[in-house]
Parts: C-alpha cells; structure tokens; sequence
C-alpha cells in the first residue's frame, strides 16, 4: 500500500489501529465462562496500544512535508 499511494503514515496508521482492535478483541474471547480481569487487562492494553503517539514527530511537521516535496 505504501508503494501506490507513497506515503507509508497512513499504512502505520490503520495497522496499528488495526492490531489494536484485533488484540482487545481476541483479549476478550471467551475461553471458558466469562472474561476474567486478566483479560480485561489485555484488552485495555491492546486498546492503547492502538492510540500509540508517532516514533517521529518530525515527519508530521508542515515543513517536513514542503521540504520533501521540493
């Protein structure tokens, strides 16, 4: 996906929203009975690790963009 649309910060973006959603989910699939707090532990983890900040806040600046396009 990076290679047609060139910009890989969207790819980072729904994959980690992604494996966020997937492991809160599968965190919380019932085994036997229901959920016990170590599952909900799991799940509140992979939810945060869904909204996980940028590794580079640089590439998100304006000028980062303008420079990269000249």
């Amino acid at each position: 996906m990076q290679q047609r649309t060139g910009n890989s910060g969207w790819v980072d973006t729904i994959l980690t929203f992604a494996l966020g959603l997937v492991g809160s989910g599968s965190a919380l699939r019932p085994v036997a009975g229901p959920p016990n707090p170590r599952q909900w532990r799991r799940a509140r983890l992979a939810r945060q690790f869904r909204f996980a900040p940028p590794r580079d806040r640089s590439e998100w600046s304006v000028s980062y963009y303008r420079m990269k396009a000249v």
